[in-house]
């Protein structure tokens, strides 16, 4: 967001998936897990996948700026300082069967993020 409203263009992986998270969902998925007598492993994600292109794009029009500043590049063309898997999806199943699945889809908790930091701005 800070580089997309400081008029920077932005070169963003069009290829990889993923599920951008909240972390503040993710803090309150997790409280309520802690208040269960349930333990082992949980994966915790926002419902629905898209690329990071997508995903900067869509900051761009929930800040009433131009998408054209984001370019969707191949992940080859870009100097990353791990390996990332293509597609990073995980399924909350775990969480789903306690009835604890309470993320929204990612383009709604983007849009809150983006809504709370105009406020806090």
């Amino acid at each position: 967001m800070r580089r997309l409203k400081a008029g920077e263009q932005i070169r963003a992986d069009d290829e990889r998936r993923a599920s951008p998270t909240w972390v503040r969902e993710v803090a309150a998925v997790s409280a309520a897990l802690a208040r269960t007598e349930h333990h082992g492993v949980f994966h915790a994600t926002a419902q629905g996948e898209t690329t990071w292109a997508e995903f900067a794009r869509q900051c761009a029009r929930l800040l009433g700026l131009s998408q054209e500043r984001v370019h969707g590049v191949p992940t080859a063309s870009l100097t990353l300082r791990a390996q990332r898997p293509r597609r990073a999806i995980l399924d909350n199943a775990n969480l789903r069967r306690l009835g604890l699945d309470g993320f929204s889809p990612w383009e709604q908790s983007l849009a809150a993020f983006v809504s709370e930091q105009a406020q806090v701005a």
